[in-house]
């Protein structure tokens, strides 16, 4: 619990007993709240709302690592949940986008 994942930097739910592993925060034309703005918190260990993911790139020395944040943010169902602060079914359904959306390049 120490170093970037130190509770104090907020990415531990205490009352979850588990890590934030993706944050994004925002403002974004298609969200209806308030203002548009949106929490993604996406995290959880215990069954059935595991969100952990393995991610595997075939990355040269020096490749740039990427992440693209359009599938996720299509795979938001905005007129349903735009606030994630918590485990569940849509912060597992989110994760599993988010790991299809990184990719390796060569400089």
């Amino acid at each position: 619990m120490g170093g970037d994942l130190d509770p104090t930097r907020g990415m531990y739910w205490s009352w979850q007993s588990g890590y934030i592993n993706f944050k994004l925060e925002g403002y974004y034309t298609v969200c209806p709240s308030r203002d548009h703005f949106f929490q993604l918190h996406l995290g959880g260990y215990l069954a059935p709302f595991s969100s952990a993911q393995r991610i595997r790139l075939d990355a040269a020395e020096g490749s740039e690592i990427q992440l693209d944040l359009a599938p996720l943010l299509n795979g938001v169902r905005w007129e349903e949940k735009y606030s994630i602060m918590s485990p569940s079914a849509a912060a597992q359904r989110l994760s599993e986008i988010l790991s299809q959306s990184f990719s390796a390049h060569a400089q």
